[in-house]
This record gives structure tokens, sequence and C-alpha cells, in this order.
């Protein structure tokens, strides 16, 4: 579909929890290289940061839906610290010993 021959709607899902809070509209446009820049409102409503990746979504009614891509569980490997630095075994963890 060329420019200008359709009409795309974007959702952005940032975790809003209210109809009033998913209520905002901006608008960008797609460069000749298929690049666009997100919009400032839109960024600071989802938490966006340099480096934040986004997940597109192409719907079967022809909306696209953009989701801010949460953490993979293996990502955050080592991120928490044992206590004092005290390290537990996995079968001492085991609640049904």
């Amino acid at each position: 579909m060329g420019v200008g021959m359709g009409t795309a709607r974007i959702t952005i899902d940032g975790g809003a929890s209210t109809a009033s809070e998913r209520a905002t509209m901006s608008e960008s446009t797609i460069t000749a290289k298929g690049q666009t820049t997100v919009p400032a409102d839109i960024r600071s409503r989802i938490g966006a940061a340099p480096g934040t990746r986004l997940i597109w979504h192409a719907m079967p009614d022809g909306s696209v839906l953009v989701r801010v891509k949460s953490r993979a569980l293996l990502e955050l490997a080592g991120s928490l610290k044992p206590p004092h630095g005290k390290r537990v075994a996995v079968d001492a963890m085991n609640v049904w010993r």
C-alpha cells in the first residue's frame, strides 16, 4: 500500500491503566529510509530512553500496534546480588524437602 492510499492506526502499549491515560495522539513521518521519530510526548508516556527497543505488530485490520520490548529473563541474570555475599544452593531452596 502506497503513501496516502490507506489509513493505519498505531497503538502504543505503554501499560496505561485508564481510558483517559490512553488518549494521546501524535504524528510522525516515515523517511525515505523507512525511519521515523517517536514523538517526545509518546516517549515520555512510555518511559522510552535511547536504546529502548520497540516491537511492531501489523494487525489484520490494518492497524499497527507498537509495544515496548520488556527485558528477557536471561538478560536479568546477575542483576541481583546475594545479601552480604551469602549464596544459597538450589537444594536448600526446595521447600518440599
